[in-house]
């Protein structure tokens, strides 16, 4: 494990980023120590694949889990093995990284996946999920995306809504889902 983090850490240091370790957690045993990492926008665009590989591969090697937390979907679906999705902090859907690009069950994930540009678009305009984000600073009944979702009625907006499993490689926070009508 202590290898892995002097890799990567050096590796970036190399290029030009640099970083912080937080040791508040050792010298006991238990998990690694926590690695914030400052690296310039610049230095991610000139190198973010190289990140990426060795990422991939230090968790190849010393079998540890990466993660990473991106909007960038081009990302996932070349690195990450498994996806949650998030709206409004909330997890609204879980899955193999395969089966959520092969289908989505929650419908912020379609929507997220369907607003992405495409070479099959023939000069169409881009989709738009409709609506504005809910205000963060503003307790929010029932599924946050419910003011933006085709789909939602009044169960969807008031209760609480849990993620639910549905078979060994997805979950999802959708009630229409979870109860077979969507």
């Amino acid at each position: 494990m202590k290898t892995n983090i002097i890799l990567i850490t050096l590796f970036l240091l190399s290029l030009g980023g640099n970083a912080q370790i937080d040791r508040s957690q050792q010298p006991k045993p238990g998990p690694a120590p926590k690695i914030t990492l400052n690296v310039p926008q610049e230095f991610v665009l000139e190198n973010g694949m190289k990140i990426l590989d060795l990422m991939k591969r230090a968790s190849t090697d010393f079998k540890t889990t990466v993660i990473l937390v991106t909007h960038d979907l081009g990302v996932i679906a070349g690195t990450c093995d498994d996806v949650l999705v998030m709206y409004a902090g909330r997890i609204c859907e879980s899955a193999s990284t395969r089966d959520l690009f092969a289908s989505q069950r929650h419908p912020y994930t379609k929507a997220l996946l369907n607003s992405l540009p495409s070479m099959n678009t023939d000069g169409k305009e881009l989709y738009s999920i409709p609506g504005m984000p809910p205000d963060l600073m503003q307790q929010v009944e029932g599924c946050p995306f419910a003011p933006r979702c085709e789909h939602a009625d009044e169960k969807c907006r008031t209760g609480k809504i849990k993620l639910k499993t549905l078979d060994s490689t997805r979950a999802t926070a959708c009630i229409h889902v979870q109860e077979g009508t969507l």
